[in-house]
């Protein structure tokens, strides 16, 4: 269920909730979130509905074999000093709200939130109600006025584009020609993290083959000569993995 918190004089007193149109039922709490509600005091309140799985792993969809694994159990803990969960978002919301009126929060229901004004701060509901706090937190998804209002540029255009803005997701230092490639189906994309390989695989594993991925994207946009196709992460070993050392130890990609 989304909310935006309101917080005044140092003290949260009270949420301002609306119904989720898009309810999705599990929630993943990764190591930096688990610890930050361990801070908050919410572990007792989480204990009896999370499960700690030990691993994450990706398979081949035509003979299941895993092309991909992170391994949850002990490395997550070992690593981030603190575990990864798995919960059902209603029961997630429930410990949340226990919590909550453990610390004195007062829970308001059936209160839409349709808009925000960012210089007292305050934000007005749907029955023309505002509602004036010290600062607010918005925490009510993607989908949402929030999103719509504080996620988008001066033209309209939403940040979901991501990687596809100008200058975003660099690639070089140079580009090979495709003359210099015979087949691009017998290429191999390897990664290493300070000199151990986390990812190896052929373009050939692609469920889709590059002539089929070019002829496909094409029936809807212009592909220019140089132009990039981005097809995700490749298999490999901690392909999940990867993303946190590269996070938090600064590790030496090559």
């Amino acid at each position: 269920m989304p909310v935006s918190k309101m917080v005044s004089n140092g003290q949260a007193n009270g949420h301002i909730s609306q119904a989720s149109l898009k309810a999705g039922a599990g929630i993943q709490i990764p190591s930096n979130s688990t610890r930050l509600l361990s801070r908050l005091g919410q572990d007792p309140y989480l204990k009896e509905y999370v499960t700690e799985p030990e691993s994450i792993s990706f398979r081949r969809w035509q003979s299941g074999n895993i092309i991909g694994l992170t391994r949850l159990i002990p490395n997550f803990r070992e690593q981030f000093g603190a575990p990864y969960y798995v919960i059902h978002r209603a029961n997630f919301h429930y410990a949340l709200h226990k919590r909550a009126l453990v610390l004195g929060v007062t829970v308001k229901v059936a209160s839409r939130v349709v808009g925000y004004n960012i210089e007292e701060p305050s934000i007005v509901l749907g029955n023309s109600e505002t509602v004036s706090a010290n600062f607010v937190i918005a925490a009510d998804g993607i989908y949402t006025r929030t999103f719509e209002i504080y996620m988008t540029d001066s033209n309209g255009l939403s940040t979901r584009f991501s990687k596809g803005f100008d200058t975003f997701a660099p690639l070089g230092p140079c580009l090979v020609a495709a003359s210099e490639i015979a087949d691009p189906s017998k290429l191999l994309l390897k990664t290493i993290v300070d000199g151990e390989v986390r990812q190896e695989e052929d373009v050939a594993d692609l469920l889709f083959d590059c002539a089929y991925l070019v002829s496909y994207l094409s029936q809807g946009t212009t592909l220019q000569k140089g132009s990039v196709i981005m097809t995700g992460t490749p298999g490999g070993e901690f392909c999940l993995f990867f993303f946190f050392l590269v996070l938090f130890n600064w590790d030496v990609i090559g």
